[in-house]
């Protein structure tokens, strides 16, 4: 396999930086905590569409910014969510005390 000169691949390089440039910056990962049952039926929606998780979130929540109904369906349920982890957490530390 014969390699392009180097001038070609400056000029490769500088056109993929140029493009790079147009397209939306990725954060760093984030690890984040789905319920289980949950997290199955995500991977399994997000596999039959082609999809990745990190990209369905992201237009769920540009969808949510546009439609007031939505963001406050989602708002509510992530809410009650948050009220049932919060309540799950109390409970593991008083059963955790319990076992000392």
């Amino acid at each position: 396999m014969k390699l392009p000169p180097r001038q070609s691949a400056a000029a490769g390089a500088t056109a993929i930086e140029t493009e790079l440039a147009t397209l939306p910056q990725v954060s760093a990962r984030r690890n984040i905590r789905l319920e289980v049952e949950l997290e199955n039926r995500l991977l399994s929606f997000c596999q039959a569409n082609d999809i990745t998780v990190e990209t369905f979130l992201e237009a769920c929540f540009v969808e949510a910014e546009q439609n007031a109904r939505t963001r406050t369906e989602i708002v509510n349920e992530a809410k009650r969510r948050l009220k049932q982890r919060k309540q799950a957490g109390k409970l593991r530390r008083v059963l955790s005390q319990l076992k000392k």
